[in-house]
């Protein structure tokens, strides 16, 4: 019993010599490096933060220009994957990602949603033209 004690008051006694031994040593190679500055611009980029690339689709007024976006066709002219739903009489019922089209394909106008499908009582207000919207008075299209 008296064996034990010694033991554990002799482990005890190390482990804070090891500790002070180890803080000591720590402040010794201490080394104050310079203050290093870091400034970015964040700018909207056409697929923002995806890794394949078939993710969410974003333009600018920029590439609106560039592209000589007239109508939504224009829009997703040159993304893959992506296309307008024809409704017949050059109408059109929305996007089409990959085989998902209507309410299950969201739209963002300058940070807004907007809707793809909806439901009237009356036929005659189904024309279906809801999405032929100017795009040269918008800022930012977003196709998640």
């Amino acid at each position: 019993m008296k064996q034990c004690k010694l033991s554990l008051s002799y482990i005890a006694i190390q482990s804070a010599f090891l500790i002070l031994s180890a803080q000591t040593y720590a402040k010794q190679n201490e080394t104050e490096l310079d203050t290093v500055t870091v400034k970015a611009k964040t700018e909207i980029h056409r697929r923002q933060n995806e890794v394949t690339g078939l993710g969410k689709v974003t333009k600018i007024s920029k590439d609106l220009d560039k592209e000589q976006v007239q109508n939504i066709r224009d829009l997703t002219r040159y993304d893959p994957g992506i296309s307008v739903v024809e409704q017949g009489r050059g109408a059109s019922s929305g996007y089409s990602i990959r085989g998902v089209d209507r309410n299950r394909v969201a739209l963002l106008v300058d940070g807004l949603p907007q809707i793809q499908s909806y439901k009237s009582l009356s036929l005659f207000a189904q024309s279906g033209a809801i999405n032929e919207k100017e795009p040269v008075h918008k800022n930012t299209v977003a196709v998640p």
